[in-house]
């Protein structure tokens, strides 16, 4: 199959459209017992010959649903950024009496000339 031959599929990720021959095909291929040990070992994980085959089988599963995904027909659908659309939530800018001073100082543990007294954190 040659460039100017494949027919392409078009595999979208928001904001790139990357477009490939080999997408168009069955590439997914069955994971291995072998791979799974190694997955395992590099994991640390001691797992029985049952569970192995238990991984390897899920495993294997998963990718099947990776290849039912891309195999949706998505001629014509703009890609999206999100699932779901997203607005910005902002309050009304509204004027409003300032605190009184007095009140607010009333809270505070020390203050001095209308202003907060607090604790001198750079030494001279």
């Amino acid at each position: 199959m040659t460039a100017a031959t494949a027919e392409y599929f078009v595999f979208r990720e928001w904001p790139y459209i990357v477009r490939s021959p080999f997408l168009r095909y069955n590439l997914f291929m069955p994971i291995t017992l072998d791979e799974v040990q190694h997955v395992a070992k590099l994991a640390r994980l001691e797992l029985t010959e049952s569970e192995l085959l238990a991984f390897q089988q899920e495993l294997n599963a998963l990718l099947g649903h990776f290849q039912d995904i891309s195999d949706v027909d998505l001629e014509g659908i703009d890609p999206k950024p999100h699932a779901v659309s997203l607005r910005n939530v902002w309050a009304d800018d509204v004027i409003e009496l300032p605190l009184d001073r007095d009140m607010v100082l009333k809270n505070a543990p020390k203050s001095r000339a209308g202003l907060f007294v607090v604790p001198t954190i750079i030494e001279e």
